[in-house]
This record gives structure tokens, C-alpha cells and sequence, in this order.
């Protein structure tokens, strides 16, 4: 048999290479869209940490999902100037036992560091 330069697969193969061929091309912009540092104009006060959180919703365009209690959490931070989403996310936050996960493009969720597991001794 001369080698043609062709791999040949039965169905169920070319079945599922197709899926993933198709699968790698959706996911593939998706990805490169979250890689891509976005950037906005940023004008946040040091407030309660929820009012800053809002702002910096506003001001940046995304939707926050706030999984954690602020309630008299104060942000000491005072963002000003372009900023890299992230980045400024990270400096309002600075500090306090909240992180951060951007869930989509135009989504991120606001929750509490895990506390660490404690280790039970037996005897």
C-alpha cells in the first residue's frame, strides 16, 4: 500500500476527532480572549469594601458575583488611572481574606479564602 499522506479512521474515530476538532475551535478564542490583559479607567475611593466592589464593577464592566460577607469591610486602597482588570482587582482586595475568580469573560465571583483543613490528633 503507497503511502498517501492520509491517516485513515473508521467512524466512531473520525466521530470523535471531529468533535474535537470542533470542540478546540470554540474554546480556542474563549481562551485567548481571557489571556488578553483588558483594561479600563479606574476611580475608586477608599469606602466600605462593598461600594468599592461596585465601582469597580461599574467602572470596569463586568458583573461580580459577591459569594462572601463585606459587611464592615473597609477598602483601604484608592485606584485611580488605567489599570489592567486584574490588577486593580487584586490591589482593592490587598489585604482582606477575599479572592477573586474570573468565571467568564465578563464575569467574576467574590469569594473568602478557604480556611485550612485542621489537623485532628489522635492518641
Amino acid at each position: 500500500m503507497a503511502n498517501t499522506g492520509y491517516l485513515l479512521v473508521d467512524r466512531s474515530q473520525q466521530a470523535v476527532l471531529l468533535a474535537a476538532t470542533a470542540l478546540a475551535l470554540w474554546w480556542t478564542p474563549a481562551l485567548a480572549a481571557e489571556d488578553s490583559p483588558r483594561a479600563a479607567v479606574f476611580n475608586v475611593q477608599q469606602q466600605s469594601m462593598q461600594a468599592a466592589l461596585l465601582t469597580y464593577s461599574e467602572q470596569a464592566g463586568v458583573q461580580l458575583i459577591l459569594a462572601a460577607d463585606t459587611r464592615g469591610m473597609i477598602s483601604k486602597v484608592v485606584l485611580s488611572g488605567k489599570l489592567n482588570f486584574r490588577d486593580a482587582l487584586k490591589q482593592l482586595i490587598e489585604g482582606t481574606d477575599l479572592i477573586y475568580e474570573f468565571t467568564s469573560k465578563n464575569t467574576v465571583t467574590i469569594t473568602k479564602k478557604p480556611k485550612p483543613l485542621s489537623v485532628l490528633q489522635t492518641d
